[in-house]
């Protein structure tokens, strides 16, 4: 393949991602504002975002950043077999760390949720995640 052919593939491929990641931006925007609206009414969400876009905005556009990074790498990793495997444990270790690191706010919602029939009884969950958290969290992050 010549190296305009190959330069109109790399230029045309990145339009996907582009556009995955403009719509997740969006689509955060959107959840954002139903959320509030639903909680506050459209004045209070009009005047937060007012007060606070310097926050939002580039908040929601590192998060389209983040999906069109994913999707790129998920059409770069289609082309090549040998880093699918470092990709996939490098990604199952990063969840794994995160969840971890955050599974002590379980705590906070438990009691919540475990009024409901999704979840066991709250102080089954409160022990569960009290004893896990402090065994996993505390070492790896500041939280």
């Amino acid at each position: 393949m010549s190296a305009v052919a190959m330069a109109m593939d790399d230029r045309i491929s990145l339009g996907r991602p582009a556009g995955f990641g403009g719509l997740a931006a969006g689509l955060l925007l959107a959840v954002y504002f139903g959320a509030l609206t639903a909680l506050s009414g459209w004045t209070e969400t009009a005047r937060q975002f007012s007060e606070f876009w310097l926050y939002i905005v580039p908040l929601a556009a590192g998060f389209g950043v983040q999906v069109a990074l994913y999707v790129r790498l998920r059409q770069i990793l289609h082309r090549s077999k040998e880093t699918r495997a470092v990709v996939a444990a490098s990604g199952t270790t990063s969840t794994v760390a995160m969840v971890s690191c955050c599974a002590h706010y379980l705590v906070n919602v438990a009691p919540v949720l475990g009024g409901s029939s999704a979840l066991p009884p709250a102080p089954v969950l409160i022990a569960a995640v009290s004893r896990s958290g402090a065994v996993f969290s505390q070492p790896i992050c500041a939280g």
